[in-house]
């Protein structure tokens, strides 16, 4: 596997187990790919495709879901709720690592979680179930 750091993408293709990226075009700044549903989650079973585009050297990306996803750290646009917690000068490895935990460990503390999440809080297992069932709808 080979990685390449924000401001150098001269590589087409990145994967790893969980995720893969590749060029949208002949614009090295416009890229789409697919993240793995985690194991042991909700999201296990389903393909959730994205785009990111690297908007400057140092700057953090801008990362989309395409594909309907129920997570209380990503909004109905696809976007994130919060900030992209990793170092700037990282690769887009670490970047979609980064994404990955987050499927498994949701930052439930975050500011500004719509009511739907507050299934979670009352009853866990309805709340992964319904994940589950917005999965299979729209990930597979």
């Amino acid at each position: 596997m080979s990685s390449f750091p924000v401001w150098n993408c001269r590589s087409s293709w990145v994967r790893s187990s969980d995720w893969f990226i590749i060029r949208k075009n002949e614009d090295p700044n416009e890229l789409i790919g697919a993240i793995q549903g985690p194991n042991n989650t909700p999201y296990e079973g389903g393909i959730f495709y994205f785009s990111i585009t690297l908007l400057y050297t140092y700057c953090q990306p801008e990362f989309i879901f395409l594909t309907k996803i129920l997570h209380p750290n990503i909004k109905k646009t696809g976007k994130l709720r919060i900030q992209i917690q990793y170092p700037a000068r990282k690769g887009l490895k670490e970047l979609l690592d980064w994404i990955v935990n987050l499927l498994k460990e949701p930052q439930w503390n975050a500011s500004k979680l719509p009511k739907k999440f507050e299934l979670y809080q009352k009853d866990p297992d309805a709340y992964y179930s319904y994940v589950k069932q917005t999965t299979i709808k729209y990930a597979n």
